[in-house]
């Protein structure tokens, strides 16, 4: 398979051969090792943006996950404090983990979901207006909002990141390294 992607609200599978028919039955695997470092990523950037969200007020606007990195995007009510650095983020958040956190999978009402403060943590809800139920992610005593991807079970699995990078224009952008030295050995012996 070389692409997965959603045409006109179909998820198609993008294959580097022809098919001689389509009903021909295909297998699939998934490449855990990246799927799990999405989903660390993915489980961290949850953390990152409900950490800065409770001590900033902050909301993202946007982010990415890369191969190597991931990337948060990030907007404040106000200016950032210049004492806020990037290192005082990263040891904030890092302590944070230090403490295991269970990551939680909720499906709630629409009507339930628009009472909730905070369940919508960007500058703009992603939400379609078709959606009755909406799927939260709920990070104890760190973050709970609407999301459809990929999450650790338990905080634990994140052994700590850095932040690479942290530019201040307008938006507060940070670049961000998961520290995965050994975790691949570690996840084949489970």
């Amino acid at each position: 398979m070389i692409d997965v992607k959603k045409v006109d609200g179909q998820i198609l599978h993008e294959v580097d051969h022809p098919l001689k028919s389509l009903e021909i039955p295909v297998e699939l695997q998934i490449d855990w090792a990246k799927r799990y470092q999405n989903m660390q990523y993915h489980t961290l950037l949850h953390v990152l943006s409900g950490y800065m969200f409770s001590q900033f007020a902050a909301l993202a606007t946007s982010s990415q996950i890369e191969k190597d990195y991931a990337r948060l995007e990030l907007t404040f009510p106000s200016e950032l404090p210049g004492e806020i650095t990037a290192e005082k983020i990263e040891e904030a958040v890092n302590k944070l983990l230090e403490t295991p956190h269970d990551v939680k999978i909720d499906t709630i009402s629409r009507d339930e979901a628009e009472k909730r403060a905070g369940i919508i943590k960007t500058t703009v809800s992603l939400l379609p207006p078709s959606l009755s139920e909406i799927r939260t992610v709920e990070i104890e005593m760190i973050d709970e909002q609407a999301c459809g991807g990929t999450h650790l079970k338990n905080t634990r699995e994140i052994k700590g990141f850095s932040i690479l990078q942290m530019k201040k224009r307008g938006k507060t952008r940070m670049k961000i390294k998961l520290q995965l030295k050994n975790q691949i050995d570690e996840l084949k012996r489970q």
